[in-house]
């Protein structure tokens, strides 16, 4: 009769095969879902030793048990293992530490895309062209507002895709057909901040409730999921501060992704002044309670802001459409059109060095100052270096 019992912290597997008592321990950490997962892999188990279709290699590649039931040439056998079969072992063996976005975001992109591709084939016999035309049907998808899904977005799906069949080549010993395929080429993100004008503009025809919301994206550089999770434990107006600790991603508040992005940013006067003010109105100011919510007290969705807030405005004072992640840009060329240190720049907007500022910013920088090297020729006039040339006339 098979089992499983738990040891050690993991879920063993106790079957007979061939007359051979058989006990495997699996990836699967002691908890009441993984334990309805081993139900249902084991009964899976004893139905194809009843059939005589089960495959050792197909549930425990690496066992040592493996060379028994392996064939004459001592491979384990594949043809029968399609890509879903073992994406769903490797999915149940890696998943456990993942976060919530992230496991939502790999099963998504699997249910839409890879599995109706390549889920009933059998994962050894997968070739690199069909991988290229698969590409190739993705980059005539049509994605989200009848547009086509960007090169990004493809190329986090093939990597999703690839990393299944890396681990499978590794354990079945075939060559992965993903080898030597690279991504696409990532599309220049468009960069359109908004001017001090239209910014003023926005701030004085929006909502009132939202007024203080945009306050602070435009000038504090917040991304939507930093904002979004912004309590008032993290914000101090007497150091006229706050911190960035944590983000809010698929309806839940996780820490923030990156040692970087954990922070503290400094408050302009404007911000300060619109915190206090929006704090002594607002229903929810426990420390735990979220700065900005629905009017309920939920959490915001960066969907719904930009649904019913961002574009809306957007189109009532014709300006350009465009995506509302321009607030993050429009407070750095705010900052960079002020003067202020790049090395400050960065750290506000939680870059860990400044090249991005110059990679992302730079061209805009001239334009927004009106400079264009006036403040070097201020500096050597000041100097008295350009006179040495106007002594010699």
């Amino acid at each position: 009769m098979s089992s499983f019992r738990a040891r050690g912290g993991r879920l063993i597997f106790d079957f007979n095969y061939r007359g051979i008592r058989c006990r495997e321990t699996t990836k699967l950490t002691d908890s009441d879902s993984n334990k309805k997962l081993a139900a249902e892999i084991l009964s899976r188990i004893e139905a194809e030793i009843l059939l005589g279709t089960f495959e050792y290699a197909k549930y425990f590649p690496k066992s040592k048990k493996l060379i028994k039931f392996q064939g004459k040439d001592n491979t384990p056998v594949t043809d029968d293992i399609t890509y879903g079969d073992f994406y769903k072992l490797w999915f149940a063996e890696n998943s456990g530490p993942w976060r919530p976005a992230t496991i939502a975001s790999f099963e998504g992109m699997m249910g839409k895309y890879i599995l109706p591709a390549f889920g009933d084939k059998p994962i050894n016999q997968i070739t690199k062209s069909e991988l290229l035309l698969f590409r190739n049907e993705l980059i005539n998808t049509v994605g989200r507002g009848n547009k086509k899904i960007g090169s990004n977005h493809i190329n986090k799906i093939m990597m999703k895709c690839k990393v299944v069949l890396v681990e499978a080549s590794s354990r079945f010993g075939f060559s992965d057909p993903s080898k030597g395929i690279k991504p696409l080429k990532k599309k220049r993100t468009e960069i359109s901040p908004l001017t001090l004008a239209e910014v003023k503009l926005f701030l004085n025809t929006i909502r009132a409730d939202f007024k203080v919301y945009f306050t602070v994206r435009f000038f504090t550089g917040l991304r939507p999921t930093e904002i979004n999770a912004l309590i008032w434990d993290d914000i101090d107006l007497s150091k006229q501060s706050l911190w960035v600790r944590r983000a809010l991603v698929a309806g839940e508040i996780i820490s923030t992704k990156t040692d970087g992005s954990y922070r503290m940013v400094q408050l302009s006067s404007l911000v300060l002044e619109a915190l206090k003010q929006h704090k002594a109105k607002s229903k929810f100011t426990k420390p735990a309670d979220t700065v900005f919510s629905k009017p309920d007290g939920s959490y915001l969705s960066n969907d719904y802001v930009g649904k019913y807030i961002w574009h809306p405005v957007l189109r009532l004072l014709s300006l350009p459409p465009r995506a509302m992640y321009q607030t993050r840009h429009t407070a750095a060329s705010i900052w960079l059109a002020s003067g202020e240190s790049l090395e400050w720049i960065a750290r506000q907007l939680g870059h860990t060095s400044t090249e991005m500022l110059f990679r992302t910013y730079s061209r805009f920088v001239p334009n927004l100052t009106r400079t264009d090297g006036a403040l070097v020729n201020k500096y050597l006039d000041d100097a008295g270096i350009n006179d040495i040339y106007k002594k010699e006339k």
